[in-house]
């Protein structure tokens, strides 16, 4: 998907880069470039504005706390690059606006409804929901303010249903089928078998095969890092940070794109690991 989308006109696609450039200056010390970047990957998705206060937070952490002021000024030139738009979107609705002045309550909203774990269109289902549906006369802001308010109605009057919601929605954060590549062709994959169709049957296979060995590579290389991730922050901060803010929100495998280049390297991480604890314990044996 990662590639698969370079080709495409969305706010996943350029975000991932400005965020990757962003943490690699960082790691580098080029505290000025790694702000630009930020900032300029804020003026693409806000998404980015609580990680930066998170990154302002780890500061207090003891053995980071020599970079205090280098996060600092990261934050303050992305907020210095991002407030033009800040300030045109809060004089033009009257109220504190940053980069995107709607989809909270979309995404907490389509959160809270009950979709299958696997499936290849998802989405067409929630948008079919009558709780979905747009209202006639409120624009596209009021519209988003009301499906706040009912999503966090139908949170509060019922935690345990949406707690379920959740659980079965978060693992496709993770889970990549692959419908994207099949186009015409695609179907379930209950239909792929019945009609012993194999090329949907082996791109669906592989792609979850593939998605679940990431996954368990990724946990192993946090495994291996363990208190030592501390030294490679803009590494690991940002996947958990994606892992974290999606928890009560709408959840579709692309929306984990930005971190797919770090996740990546953390599994890296855990795959040449075991192959050298496997190979220490041949050595001995």
């Amino acid at each position: 998907m990662t590639i698969h989308y370079t080709a495409s006109i969305m706010t996943e696609t350029l975000f991932t880069f400005l965020v990757v450039a962003g943490c690699y200056f960082a790691g580098e010390q080029k505290k000025y470039f790694s702000g630009l970047f930020f900032g300029l990957a804020f003026l693409t998705r806000p998404i980015i504005f609580p990680f930066l206060i998170l990154l302002v937070l780890i500061s207090f952490l003891p053995k980071l706390r020599h970079k205090w002021r280098s996060h600092l000024i990261i934050v303050l030139i992305a907020f210095f690059v991002a407030l033009p738009l800040i300030a045109r979107n809060t004089l033009l609705f009257n109220r504190i606006t940053l980069t995107q002045s709607s989809g909270y309550g979309t995404n907490l909203l389509f959160g809270s409804i009950e979709t299958p774990l696997w499936g290849d269109d998802v989405w067409s289902k929630v948008l079919k929901d009558p709780l979905t549906q747009p209202t006639l006369g409120l624009n596209e802001i009021e519209q988003d303010q009301l499906r706040m308010k009912v999503a966090l109605s139908r949170i509060s009057d019922n935690p345990v249903e949406w707690l379920k919601v959740r659980s079965k929605q978060y693992p496709r954060l993770f889970i990549d089928s692959g419908d994207y590549l099949l186009g015409a062709r695609n179907m379930s994959f209950g239909q792929a078998i019945t009609e012993l169709n194999l090329l949907v049957i082996f791109v669906k296979l592989f792609f979850l095969i593939f998605s679940f060995a990431t996954l368990l590579f990724f946990l192993i290389g946090i495994w291996i890092a363990g208190k030592d991730f501390l030294n490679l922050p803009y590494i690991f901060l940002f996947p958990y940070f994606m892992m974290l803010i999606h928890l009560p929100m709408w959840i579709d495998f692309r929306y984990n794109l930005a971190s797919a280049p770090f996740i990546y390297i953390i599994s890296t991480i855990g795959l040449i690991g075991l192959f050298q604890k496997a190979k220490h314990y041949q050595f001995k044996k």
